[in-house]
């Protein structure tokens, strides 16, 4: 997949990837209808910085194109506030819109069948350890890391949380596929499967921002 620009036109970006990119523009405060402007006109009129957006962008469209010198360049803050909306975005979009759809596919079941009843259960686990994580951030983490303090967790924890958290989504992504069947309306079977998918993207490359990136920082600030 190539590589985009500040000189791309931002409208062929997003009708060339998958309409999950549309939430990562969302972020940075950017609505639909961006005309025919470049990444770099839509930035200068947001008053975003086109190299941290571009980068951004690169970074959730292509899975091997991760550039940490270029990241490692910004201010932590610029990290955390990117970070902070994402979570944001967790919290008040994607998690609420997976758990309506998943509810709903329960309880409009034509028989009783507890494989995806407990799926369901286990996403509410998964949706507790990502609110709780978010919690973290807002109240403990993020501060640190903006203040110079020590993190109060230790970071081989931090890591090992996130990677456990990535596995137990595709844990249930595998489950949905294996024990999803005809009892159920298929059509919200595969709206709850694109956000379990979108999902777990979205968690992965959060996840490499935060350990291969804004932990770094942190590091190089306090060793």
């Amino acid at each position: 997949m190539s590589i985009i620009s500040p000189e791309s036109k931002l409208a062929d970006v997003i009708l060339m990837n998958e309409p999950s990119i549309v939430t990562i523009i969302n972020r940075f405060g950017i609505p639909l209808g961006v005309g025919d402007l470049s990444i770099a006109g839509i930035c200068e009129r947001h008053g975003l910085d086109k190299v941290f957006f571009t980068t951004i962008l690169n970074t959730y469209i292509n899975p091997d194109y991760f550039p940490e010198k270029v990241l490692s360049s910004f201010r932590a803050q610029t990290i955390i506030d990117f970070l902070a909306t994402t979570n944001a975005y967790y919290e008040h979009i994607l998690i609420p819109n997976v758990e309506r759809h998943f509810t709903l596919l329960v309880n409009r079941a034509s028989s009783q069948n507890s494989k995806v009843a407990l799926m369901l259960q286990f996403f509410t686990e998964v949706k507790h350890e990502i609110m709780s994580r978010i919690a973290n951030d807002r109240q403990s983490l993020f501060p640190a890391i903006i203040q110079n303090k020590r993190i109060a967790t230790p970071l081989e924890s931090i890591l090992a949380h996130d990677a456990g958290m990535e596995d137990k989504i595709n844990d249930l992504i595998n489950m949905f596929v294996v024990h999803f069947n005809e009892d159920y309306d298929q059509n919200l079977g595969v709206a709850v499967y694109i956000t379990l998918r979108n999902l777990k993207k979205d968690i992965s490359n959060d996840n490499r921002i935060r350990n291969r990136i804004l932990l770094p920082l942190y590091l190089k600030n306090n060793p």
